[in-house]
């Protein structure tokens, strides 16, 4: 479903810019709109966008904080954006979501303890992991492969490699 969906971004982006770089220099209210009407409902359709003087407002509910974090950063390098306020929702995690996170918190906890590998924070939401914390090169091929065991979404990598 992620791949999905960020497929679905690329190709909302790649209509967004081209109709963006067909414009003039300075886009209208109108033409940003248009643009980023199509981006935002090809990967969030309960997305509602208002446009005055090149600020864009959003408002509705999106996926999931990946696509919402997606979709602000392409935004915002739109020709003629001024400034974006994401007023979006994201809806809360189910319980079997949550749980789900959970169980990759102690994989992952359990698989650095059982390799002697300390120092490294994990967090884990909708399936996004979150590493942070210091360690070496050898020990970090090793948290990925750990981290891997757990089939990710998407790791944010926070890590120091010294």
């Amino acid at each position: 479903m992620a791949k999905k969906i960020n497929q679905s971004v690329v190709m909302a982006l790649l209509t967004g810019f081209g109709l963006l770089m067909a414009s003039s220099c300075k886009p209208s209210d109108d033409q940003i709109l248009k643009t980023v009407t199509v981006v935002a409902t090809a990967v969030a359709p309960k997305v509602f966008v208002h446009v005055q003087n090149g600020v864009v407002t959003l408002n509705g509910m999106i996926p999931d904080s990946l696509t919402k974090s997606d979709l602000d950063t392409a935004i915002r390098k739109m020709n003629g954006i001024v400034a974006l306020h994401d007023y979006t929702t994201i809806p809360p995690l189910s319980d079997s979501v949550i749980a789900h996170d959970k169980d990759m918190i102690y994989s992952i906890d359990s698989g650095l303890k059982a390799n002697n590998i300390t120092g490294i924070s994990v967090s884990v939401y909708n399936k996004v992991v979150t590493l942070n914390g210091s360690t070496t090169a050898t020990a970090f091929k090793i948290i990925q492969q750990v981290v891997d065991t757990v089939h990710p979404r998407k790791v944010l990598n926070g890590l120091n490699v010294k």
